[in-house]
């Protein structure tokens, strides 16, 4: 719908021309009248409309200054003068302001409305345009975004020979990996300093370690560290990108040696920022990793991945949330850690014990901790461990959940959320348990799964002189084994049950139907009369006739 603001001092007029106008037809609508050029500003001001129509001669701005005016606001706005003055120099005016056209008074309904069609029109096509250019430039930006993607792809690359051999002596390695870079991804690097500083969020609750939480949660803190970024950090870097993955931000900055403490104090700055913004988030904190500095930004290849190892030093210093080094590893017995861990999972899941597992775990932990293993050999630990879980626990007896791999990807994904030690720990133990019972249940259900084949054989037959080996045999079971899984399973004999459906069905037949008691005692498979009757009455504690005059309807 086009927005349409109508001025002339003269109210009678405006009336008269709002009368006139097919507004419907046009896709117009009215969303103001002012009196005077001042009032009609304003409306501009806070209406934004796509059309002014004008009178020329009005208080406090006329209809040329209105217009030279309101192009200051909105470059783009159309205007139709209505006018009583048929002077040229009124009409030169009007069109070197960019006037759509210029109406005199009387107004002619028709010549009024095809303007305006004319005008819409014009309107309808700018906006279409506009649409188009606004739509490519964000096509484009969306193509470059993906495409500049790619560096941190090339930057997490190990650094091969060449780059070393460039790193001891040949500048010309360096000038032409950075004019590729820039040439390819179009940015601006150059000499001076190189850093990656990385942000991510740790989660203190782990019944919040799901994507329903963390996908809302980096959106939110992608917001703030984009604005904060453009804000702050471009502006004293040659060079700057940021890179937004699910839980972990990427800043590559490249800058001027004497910029050095700056660049470092905007960043803490962003990370005050962010960590404020997170204090309405429940059960989150907000760390950053700074690697170290290097001198040319080949030299960055290979550093990414060590930047972000820093984040697991808060497995070990939880409250320091600005990390620029970490706990070197240890040499430590791997089989020590992860050959009782394997032992442990496989009794448990033998046994469907809960408590074994976590009793598992919690040797797993304390032996860890007694190694003193760094943060990363922490977090790689746990990975290990649910790994191992993996392979002896979720495929045990052949138990296939899903694929194995993308299963560790997700573990590995919302392990990199914690943000403590214990709640790493508890996220093993909780995931490893939920897997655990996912198990024991399939399990049961298959162990179940004859027993129900025999109970669905007795209802569907239970009218037929059937045995224990019919039963047995439809559930695929020696008669033995049969009798002593039937039993546990249901908690009552072969016998017990079978007889449990035929009195219930001769109950039934004793109310709802008038055949004799002995043709009763055949519909359920008891053809023998007496037996019949002193089976019912052991069940019922009535005989069936007692039953018949108690119950019958």
């Amino acid at each position: 719908m086009i927005s349409v603001v109508l001025a002339d001092d003269e109210q009678k007029i405006c009336q008269l021309i709002t009368r006139l106008i097919n507004w419907d037809e046009l896709g117009m609508e009215l969303i103001g009248t002012a009196g005077d050029g001042v009032a009609t500003l304003k409306l501009i001001e806070d209406k934004h409309p796509d059309l002014v129509i004008t009178d020329i001669r009005m208080p406090g701005y006329d209809g040329l200054e209105l217009i030279e005016k309101a192009r200051e606001v909105r470059p783009d706005l159309e205007f139709v003068i209505i006018s009583g003055y048929s002077q040229f120099s009124y009409a030169q005016a009007a069109i070197r302001f960019g006037v759509s056209d210029y109406i005199l008074k009387p107004v002619n309904r028709e010549l009024l409305n095809t303007t305006l069609k004319k005008v819409r029109d014009k309107i309808l096509l700018k906006n279409e345009q506009r649409e188009g250019r606004e739509k490519e430039i964000k096509q484009r930006s969306e193509d470059m975004a993906t495409l500049r993607f790619a560096l941190l792809g090339i930057l997490q690359e190990s650094p091969d020979a060449r780059q070393e051999e460039n790193e001891t002596g040949a500048e010309a390695g360096e000038d032409a990996f950075m004019a590729e870079i820039n040439e390819k991804y179009r940015y601006h690097f150059g000499k001076g300093l190189y850093r990656c500083i990385m942000f991510s969020p740790g989660i203190k609750e782990i019944a919040r370690l799901t994507s329903d939480y963390t996908r809302p949660l980096s959106e939110m803190i992608s917001s703030g560290m984009a604005s904060a970024f453009e804000q702050y950090m471009k502006q004293c870097c040659i060079e700057s990108e940021l890179f937004k993955q699910e839980g972990l931000f990427t800043m590559i900055v490249n800058y001027e040696p004497d910029m050095e403490e700056r660049v470092f104090r905007v960043a803490s700055f962003m990370l005050g920022q962010l960590r404020q913004k997170a204090e309405a988030v429940p059960d989150i904190s907000i760390y950053m990793a700074v690697g170290p500095v290097k001198e040319k930004l080949i030299s960055l290849k290979g550093t990414l991945s060590g930047t972000e190892d820093l984040f697991s030093q808060r497995f070990l210093t939880p409250s320091m949330y600005t990390i620029t080094s970490c706990t070197r590893d240890v040499v430590y017995d791997q089989d020590a850690l992860f050959k009782p861990l394997s032992d442990d999972i496989n009794r448990s899941m033998e046994a469907g014990d809960e408590k074994l597992l976590k009793d598992a775990f919690k040797r797993f932990y304390d032996t860890a901790i007694r190694m003193q293993l760094s943060g990363r050999q922490l977090l790689k630990c746990v990975r290990g461990a649910y790994h191992v879980y993996v392979l002896t626990g979720m495929f045990h007896k052949g138990y296939h959940p899903g694929d194995r791999e993308k299963l560790e990807e997700e573990f590995a994904r919302r392990a990199r959320f914690c943000a403590d030690l214990p709640v790493l720990f508890s996220y093993l133990e909780s995931t490893c348990l939920g897997h655990m019972r996912k198990v024991v249940e399939a399990l049961d259900a298959e162990r179940i799964k004859p027993m129900k084949q025999a109970m669905l054989f007795m209802q569907e037959h239970y009218m037929e002189d059937i045995g224990l080996e019919d039963v047995s045999s439809a559930a695929g079971f020696s008669v033995s084994y049969f009798s002593t899984v039937f039993r546990k399973e249901t908690g009552r004999t072969f016998l017990e049950y079978l007889t449990g459906i035929r009195m219930d069905e001769a109950r039934r037949l004793l109310r709802e139907n008038k055949m004799s008691i002995e043709m009763v005692g055949k519909a359920v498979g008891l053809s023998d009369y007496k037996r019949f009757a002193r089976t019912f009455k052991k069940e019922t504690g009535v005989s069936p006739g007692e039953y018949r005059s108690l119950y019958a309807r």
